[in-house]
């Protein structure tokens, strides 16, 4: 998802607020799809975001929780856990409002990486 810079609003009239700047969101961006690339199994979309899950290969809990504890900081207009399960890692990404209707769009408009932090609605 893109935002419009000018007005801060996403495709479909959505506004959610993000703090990186561009290079961080251009380095955000390649590290998730570096990583859903790498090791993402599925994503299961839910009432109030999303579920994907990850294999637990070496190096992707933690890749996961540096992310997502990046996106927490810098979009706590939603919340990212990570879940390590047996064989797997699961990252749950919820909100509200129209904040589960931004996560809807960044993670169903395509299978990759969301366009950086937030699905690039920052």
């Amino acid at each position: 998802m893109t935002i419009d810079e000018a007005t801060g609003t996403a495709p479909g009239g959505l506004v959610v607020a993000c703090t990186l700047d561009q290079a961080g969101l251009a380095a955000q961006t390649r590290r998730w799809a570096a990583l859903r690339e790498r090791a993402e199994l599925r994503r299961l979309v839910t009432a109030s975001g999303w579920r994907l899950h990850f294999r637990a290969d070496e190096g992707v809990l933690e890749e996961l929780e540096e992310l997502v504890e990046a996106e927490n900081r810098c979009c706590a207009w939603a919340e990212w856990r990570v879940e390590p399960l047996h064989g797997e890692v699961v990252l749950h990404v919820t909100s509200t409002d129209h904040g589960v209707d931004a996560l809807h769009e960044m993670f169903g408009a395509q299978a990759g990486a969301p366009d950086g932090c937030c699905g690039g609605a920052c």
